[in-house]
């Protein structure tokens, strides 16, 4: 359990080391289109219980490396005074969240290369319930079906 915090909170420090003090969306959609992926948005606040509980529950070494090969990971603490840029938003993270009316912790922000939301969590999710939505962005299912379908045609499967 202790490693899967610690590893994760290496990769959010590496993560701030990559990106510094800005988090510049239109660099990172770039790089998102040149590795065909999405970017996952991870609105934290420090000493957020469920902020907590979502790193401790959820995130281990194999999601981390789900994510790592398959999304550009942007942990956002709003609780920091980065700069963030995003279209035409210039602000810090905490203003940036709210721009999108989050006020709860964790939240998720799925975006494809064009910079368009495509999918959204609010909220603590199990390491089962957030694996399914992985694959449901990973797989672009959400271009054809909701997540309550598609968690419906997994569960025929089984």
């Amino acid at each position: 359990m202790k490693y899967k915090v610690k590893f994760l909170l290496l990769l959010i420090i590496i993560s701030v080391n990559l990106y510094g003090k800005n988090i510049d969306f239109n660099t990172l959609t770039k790089q998102a289109i040149q590795e065909n992926k999405h970017l996952l948005v991870f609105f934290s606040i420090t000493g957020g219980q469920f902020c907590k509980k979502m790193i401790e529950d959820s995130f281990n070494e194999i999601e981390m490396d789900d994510i790592e090969e398959n999304f550009i990971f942007i942990p956002m603490n709003i609780s920091r005074d980065d700069n963030v840029v995003y279209k035409d938003f210039k602000g810090t993270p905490k203003d940036f969240a709210h721009s999108f009316g989050i006020h709860n912790f964790p939240t998720f922000y799925f975006i494809n290369k064009a910079k368009k939301i495509v999918f959204k969590v609010n909220g603590y999710r199990t390491k089962e319930q957030f694996d399914t939505i992985l694959k449901y962005i990973r797989t672009k299912s959400y271009q054809t079906m909701s997540l309550d379908d598609y968690i419906a045609e997994l569960d025929m499967e089984n």
